[in-house]
C-alpha cells in the first residue's frame, strides 16, 4: 500500500553533497549549475511516484533500466550522434539510476549530457563539408529512416557515411518541395494567363543545400542553448515514462505553456502539441480554432518546419516546446506555414491564418436531417468536448447544452437522435455523468477508483429524461476519456447503439501538483521547481470493466479512416493495464430494444459494397505497408513519383462518395448576431455541406433507418 507523501529530512544532507559534487565539476563545459534544485526535484519525484502514483510500481532497478534506455533515446532519438563506445561507457549506470535519484548525485545524467555534446560538436564540425557540392539524385541508393532498425555507430567513419546520406535525403526532400511548388505556381499562372519564369533544377538544388545547412546549424545551436531546466526535464520525464504516458514533469515556463494549450487563451493555430523525441507532435485540434477551420492539420502530424507568411521556414526538429510554440504562436490575422509529416510519411505544407478560438464552434450544436423517401426526421448533435464552467459564475456547460439540443430536436418531432463524439478528447467528468442522465432515469454512470480504496460511484440522481427515443452514439479512435465514459454507460444500459471504431482507451485520471509545496523546511530552492501531472485514479464502467487500454468497442464497426495509425493508448509506452472491479447495481433500459445482430449484418452488407469504405480498407493496408518500409530511395524521380501517387490517391478518394440527394440537412446552430447575415449564411451552408459529404454519417443514418423499421 502506498503511503502519503512526506519529504524526508535527509534532503538537507543530500543537498550539501550535491553542492560539493557541483563544485568539483564547475570546469566542465556542460555541467548544470543549479544541481541543488535538480536534487530537490529528484527527491520529490521519487517519493511522489512511489507513494502517490496509481501504479503499484516503485523506483527500483527495473525502473532504472527503463530510465537509462529512455533517456539515451530522448537525447539521441535518431541515433545520429552517439557512438557504441559511448553507450558502453554509460552501461555502468543502468541499474543505479534509482539510487542516484534518491541521493542527488545524478552522475549518469551529467555524463550522458556531456557525451552527447562532445559528439554534437564533432558532427557540427563535419557538417559544412557535406554540402560543398551538388548531390547526384540519379544514383540508385537507399536510406534507412527508422532508428530502431539501425545500431549506434561502430566508429566515426560509419557516422560520417550516415550523415552523408542524411544530408542527401534532407536536400532531396527540400528540392522535391520546391519542384512541387513551382509546378503548382506555374499551373496557377497559366490559368490566369500570366507569364511564368521557371527556376532551373540546378539553382533549386543549390538553394536547397544552402537552406538545409543553415537549418542544421540552427538545430545544433538550439540544442546547445537548451537551458538547465528543460535539459533536466528531459531526464526526469524519462523516469516518469516508466510509470505511464500521462505522468509528466513541467518546468515552470512549460507549465504555463501547458495551461495555455489546455485553455486556448492565446491567439494562434489552436492545436495541442507535445514533444515526442526530437519532434513536435500534434496531439489534438481545438474545436473552433484556426487549425480546426482550415482542416488539413490532424492529430499525430509531426511539425518539421514553421514559416512566417512568405519567409523561409525554420526547421524545428530538436527544438524545445518553448521555442516551437514561440514560432507557431502569433497575433490574429497573421499567416503561419507548417511543414508537417503525416503518419503515412507524406510531407505537406499547411498554411493557417492565426485566429482566436471561435467560441460558438466549441459548443454543442445540432442539425435536422430529413429523408424525403422515408419522411423520417433525424436529429444530429455534434459535441466537440465536455466543456464546463468548473465553478465559474458565467459560461456554458456541455451537459446542459446537450439537454437543450435534445429538447429542441424532440420539439421538431425527430424519429431518432445521433450524438457524435468523434474526435472528442474528453473534459469534464461531471458533465459526462449529467449528460448520460438526460437519456435514462436515475442510475450509476461511472466508477472512479483510487489505489487500495473502494471505487466511488458517480451517478445521475435526476429522474427527468430529456429524450427517450432511438439513439446512436458515433465514436472513433480519437474519442477519449469523458467520451468513453458516456459511450460506455449508454452501451451498458442498452440505451444507445454505439457505431464507429474502438475508442482511445484512456481510463486514468491525472492531477497537477506544484512541487514547491513538497519542499522540506530545511531545503531552500533557488527557483520555482515546476509541476508534475501525475496519475492518481482509474475509471471503470458500471459493468466493472475498465475503459483503460481496451476503450469502448462499438456495437457496429465501420472501417476506420485512420486505421493505419497507431492512435490509441496501446501505442504509448507503459500504459496502465486493463483490469476490472465489481459491477455497480443498475437496471438496463427496457424500451427501444433493437436486434443488434441484424443491424450489424445490414451495415456490413452495405459497407462491403461501398466504394468509399472499400477504399478506406485498401488505403489502410497500403499505408501500413508503406509505413513498415522505412528504407527510402535517394533518387529524386522516385521521391517525386511517390508524392504524385499520394496526391492522385487523395484526389480520387475525395470523389468516391456521392451524397444521397434524398437527404436534406438544416443547421439549428445558434450563431453570433455580430457576425452579420452574410457571415452567418456562409457558416451555416459550410456546416450543412460538411454533414452532407460525411460518408460515416451517411451510413449511420442508414443504421438509424433500420432501427426505425
Amino acid at each position: 500500500m502506498k503511503r502519503k507523501y512526506i519529504v524526508p529530512f535527509t534532503l538537507l544532507i543530500l543537498l550539501i553533497g550535491a553542492w560539493t559534487y557541483a563544485s568539483q565539476h564547475q570546469q566542465s563545459r556542460y555541467r548544470v549549475k543549479a544541481l541543488a534544485d535538480e536534487a530537490i526535484i529528484s527527491e520529490i519525484m521519487v517519493n511522489l511516484l512511489n507513494n502517490d502514483h496509481y501504479s503499484s510500481k516503485t523506483v527500483n532497478d527495473e525502473v532504472s533500466e527503463f530510465t537509462f534506455n529512455k533517456y539515451l533515446e530522448n537525447l539521441d532519438y535518431n541515433k545520429q550522434y552517439f557512438l557504441q563506445e559511448d553507450i558502453d561507457a554509460l552501461e555502468k549506470y543502468k541499474y543505479s539510476i534509482d539510487d542516484e535519484l534518491k541521493n542527488g548525485k545524478l552522475e549518469f545524467y551529467f555524463e550522458a549530457v556531456e557525451l552527447l555534446y562532445k559528439r554534437l560538436d564533432e558532427v557540427e564540425e563535419l557538417t559544412p563539408g557535406l554540402f560543398d557540392k551538388a548531390f547526384d539524385f540519379t544514383v540508385s541508393e537507399s536510406f534507412e529512416t527508422d532508428p530502431d532498425k539501425r545500431s549506434y555507430f561502430k566508429n566515426k567513419e560509419e557516422r560520417l557515411k550516415y550523415w552523408q546520406q542524411y544530408a542527401k535525403y534532407m536536400v532531396m526532400s527540400r528540392l522535391a518541395n520546391k519542384i512541387d511548388k513551382q509546378q503548382k505556381d506555374e499551373e496557377k499562372a497559366e490559368k490566369r494567363g500570366e507569364a511564368f519564369e521557371a527556376e532551373s533544377e540546378e539553382d533549386m538544388e543549390s538553394k536547397s543545400r544552402e537552406q538545409i545547412l543553415e537549418n542544421l546549424e540552427t538545430r545544433y545551436k538550439r540544442r546547445k542553448e537548451i537551458d538547465d531546466e528543460d535539459q533536466f526535464a528531459v531526464f526526469i520525464n524519462s523516469l516518469n515514462a516508466a510509470f505511464g504516458p500521462h505522468t509528466e514533469y513541467f518546468p515552470p515556463q512549460e507549465r504555463e505553456n501547458f495551461e495555455m494549450r489546455m485553455t486556448g487563451r492565446l491567439e494562434g493555430i489552436g492545436a495541442q502539441l507535445m514533444k515526442e523525441n526530437e519532434y513536435i507532435k500534434v496531439v489534438s485540434i481545438v474545436p473552433g480554432s484556426a487549425s480546426w477551420r482550415q482542416g488539413d492539420l490532424k492529430e499525430n502530424d509531426l511539425i518539421l518546419k514553421v514559416g512566417q507568411a512568405d519567409q523561409e521556414p525554420v526547421d524545428i526538429v530538436d527544438a524545445t516546446m518553448k521555442d516551437a510554440i514561440s514560432l507557431i504562436r502569433g497575433p490574429k490575422g497573421t499567416e503561419v506555414r507548417l511543414t508537417v509529416q503525416k503518419p503515412t510519411g507524406e510531407i505537406k505544407e499547411i498554411s493557417i491564418i492565426r485566429d482566436v478560438v471561435v467560441q460558438e464552434e466549441t459548443y454543442a450544436k445540432s442539425a435536422l436531417i430529413t429523408n424525403s423517401k422515408t419522411k423520417h426526421k433525424i436529429g444530429y448533435i455534434y459535441l466537440p468536448s465536455f466543456y464546463s464552467t468548473f465553478g465559474a459564475k458565467e459560461g456554458r456547460e456541455s451537459a446542459e447544452d446537450i439537454r437543450k439540443e435534445a429538447l429542441r430536436l424532440k420539439a421538431e418531432n425527430v424519429s431518432g437522435i445521433i450524438l457524435d463524439l468523434r474526435n472528442n478528447g474528453g473534459g469534464s467528468l461531471q458533465d459526462a455523468v449529467d449528460m448520460a442522465g438526460h437519456f435514462f432515469e436515475r442510475g450509476p454512470v461511472v466508477q472512479v477508483k483510487n489505489e487500495n480504496r473502494p471505487a466511488r460511484v458517480y451517478g445521475d440522481r435526476n429522474a427527468e429524461v430529456a429524450y427517450d427515443g432511438p439513439l446512436i452514439i458515433m465514436v472513433n479512435n480519437f474519442s477519449a476519456s469523458a467520451s468513453e465514459i458516456l459511450a460506455a454507460a449508454l452501451k451498458d444500459y442498452d440505451r444507445a447503439v454505439v457505431v464507429g471504431s474502438h475508442t482511445f482507451g484512456k481510463g486514468t485520471v491525472q492531477t497537477m501538483l506544484d512541487l514547491n509545496q513538497f519542499v522540506s523546511e530545511n531545503a531552500i530552492p533557488t527557483r520555482p521547481l515546476g509541476s508534475v501531472k501525475i496519475t492518481i485514479q482509474q475509471f471503470y464502467r458500471i459493468n466493472g470493466a475498465s475503459t483503460q487500454l481496451k476503450g469502448v468497442h462499438p456495437h457496429i464497426y465501420l472501417p476506420n479512416e485512420y486505421g493505419y495509425m497507431e492512435s490509441s493508448i496501446k501505442s504509448y509506452e507503459n500504459p496502465l493495464p486493463w483490469d476490472s472491479i465489481s459491477p455497480a447495481v443498475y437496471n438496463k433500459w427496457t424500451e427501444n430494444h433493437y436486434n443488434i445482430a441484424k443491424l450489424r449484418k445490414n451495415s456490413e452488407k452495405r459497407v462491403s459494397k461501398s466504394a468509399v469504405f472499400n477504399e478506406v480498407v485498401t488505403r489502410n493496408a497500403e499505408y501500413k505497408k508503406e509505413r513498415d518500409e522505412t528504407q527510402v530511395s535517394l533518387k529524386l524521380e522516385d521521391e517525386l513519383a511517390e508524392r504524385k501517387k499520394f496526391e492522385d490517391n487523395n484526389k480520387e478518394f475525395k470523389n468516391l462518395f456521392t451524397p444521397d440527394e434524398t437527404l436534406s440537412f438544416v443547421s439549428l446552430q445558434e450563431y453570433m448576431p455580430e457576425d452579420g447575415e452574410d457571415v452567418i449564411k456562409e457558416k451555416k451552408e459550410r456546416w450543412e455541406k460538411q454533414l452532407k459529404e460525411d460518408f460515416y454519417l451517411a451510413e449511420v443514418l442508414l443504421i438509424m433507418e433500420d432501427m426505425l423499421h
